[in-house]
């Protein structure tokens, strides 16, 4: 079961982090073990922890509110993501280089699955945001939220034919771009 294919059909649930936390605990934890999965410079670290982390960051500001399950998983995948983001750069940091995260794009390049650095997407997707900042947001939500294309639809905002055409753009973008450092780094 898919974290996109959980959070299909919730109700329009708004409330605190406090509130929706205890709902979408479960999904929010196997979100951050596929992210684990993926991230084998990082063994030690736990699910759990990461979606402690995650909660710890969004509760931090008490008087947000979730416009429901999809827009908090959202938001909570989005932090994890930060966070593996920063302990990549640290660990990046104290090693010199040795040891950088490693994530499998196979959603996004068309080549298959391919592993490349967690920190060389970041990267792109800053550059992806300047030229086309919804469609990043897509990405995030897909690759990052596993969420389903209806799902980004409805925190977006937008229709699903704007984020399939969003995500064909960014995905064409993205294998370019990532493509071009896997060359140059080789």
């Amino acid at each position: 079961m898919t974290a996109g294919s959980v959070v299909e059909g919730a109700g329009p649930t708004a409330g605190s982090a406090n509130d929706l936390m205890p709902l979408v605990y479960d999904q929010l934890r196997n979100l951050a073990a596929s992210y684990l999965r993926r991230d084998a410079a990082e063994p030690m670290l736990e699910p759990a922890l990461l979606v402690n982390e995650a909660y710890v960051r969004m509760a931090a500001n008490p008087a947000r509110s979730w416009n429901g399950k999809e827009h908090f998983m959202a938001v909570a995948a989005i932090a994890m993501r930060k966070i593996l983001i920063d302990q990549s750069r640290r660990r990046h940091a104290l090693k010199r280089g040795f040891g950088r995260s490693k994530v499998s794009l196979d959603l996004v390049t068309r080549s298959g699955p391919r592993e490349i650095d967690i920190l060389e997407v970041d990267d792109a997707l800053k550059v992806f945001e300047r030229i086309n900042e919804r469609a990043c947001r897509g990405v995030e939500l897909r690759f990052f939220a596993g969420l389903t294309h209806d799902d980004v639809a409805r925190v977006l905002g937008v229709s699903r034919k704007t984020v399939v055409a969003d995500w064909a753009q960014a995905r064409a973008w993205l294998a370019e771009e990532l493509a071009d450092k896997g060359k140059s780094t080789a």
